[in-house]
C-alpha cells in the first residue's frame, strides 16, 4: 500500500464507478441539479472517466463522522477535453462533499498531463531547497522558500497538486514571467537557478539520446 494524501486543487480520474450517499445538503446542490435528481439524499453511481478536482479536505480530532472531501467536477474547455472526459461535459461544474469513509479504498488515477515537466519541476526545487539547507542561504528558509515557489507555479498550483501540458522550456519561462512580474526579493537567485537547470536539462537528454 503507497500512502498517497491529495493536495487542494489536485485532479484525479475515477478509475471505476463510485457510489456515493449524496446528502440533501446545499454544498450538493449542483450536483442534484446536473444529475436531475429530487433533492433528497440517495445513493448515486459517478462514471468511471470523470474528472474531478480536490477542493476542501475536512479533518478533525474527535469528530470522525464529519471527516469529509469535498470535490469538484471540472468543466472541459477545449474540443480535446470535450472528447477525452465526455462525462464531465454533463457533470462539468458541480460540486459535492462525501465522507471520508467513502472515499478511501476508492480506484483512482492523478491526472498529471506531461509527467515529464511535472517531475523536473519538482527535481528542480529539491535542488533548490537542499542548496538553500545547506548554505544556509539568509534569503530564504525552507517554509519560505517553497511558498514563493508555488506562486510562481500558476494559479492553483503547488508542487502536491503539480499538472500540466506545456514542455518543460516553456513551462519555466513561464515561472520566470511571473517571478519578474511579482519582483520578489532574490528573484536573480531563482532566474539564474531556472536557467541553468533548463540548460543541464537539454543537454543531458541530448546525450541520453546518443
Amino acid at each position: 500500500m503507497k500512502l498517497f494524501v491529495p493536495d487542494i486543487g489536485t485532479l484525479i480520474t475515477l478509475e471505476q464507478d463510485w457510489q456515493i450517499t449524496l446528502y440533501a445538503e446545499y454544498r450538493n446542490r449542483t450536483l442534484f441539479t446536473a444529475l436531475n435528481l429530487p433533492y433528497k439524499t440517495t445513493v448515486v453511481e459517478l462514471p468511471k472517466g470523470l474528472v474531478i478536482k480536490v477542493d476542501r479536505i475536512y479533518i478533525r480530532k474527535g469528530l470522525s463522522q464529519y471527516s469529509s472531501l469535498t470535490f469538484t467536477c471540472v468543466k472541459p474547455k477545449t474540443k480535446a477535453e470535450k472528447a477525452n472526459k465526455p462525462h464531465n461535459i454533463i457533470l462539468g461544474g458541480s460540486k459535492f462533499w462525501v465522507k471520508l469513509h467513502e472515499c478511501n479504498g476508492l480506484n483512482i488515477s492523478t491526472v498529471i498531463s506531461n509527467e515529464e515537466t511535472v517531475a523536473a519541476v519538482k527535481e528542480l526545487y529539491s535542488e533548490i531547497e537542499k542548496e538553500v539547507i545547506e548554505k544556509k542561504n539568509d534569503v530564504y528558509n525552507s517554509t519560505h522558500l517553497l511558498k514563493l515557489f508555488n506562486s510562481y507555479l500558476g494559479a492553483g498550483l503547488n508542487l502536491n497538486n503539480l499538472h500540466t501540458d506545456l514542455s518543460l522550456d516553456h513551462f519555466l519561462n513561464n515561472m520566470i514571467n511571473r517571478m519578474n512580474k511579482a519582483n520578489e526579493k532574490g528573484k536573480e537567485y531563482f532566474e539564474s537557478k531556472f536557467k541553468t537547470y533548463l540548460r543541464d536539462h537539454k543537454l543531458k537528454r541530448i546525450l541520453d539520446e546518443k
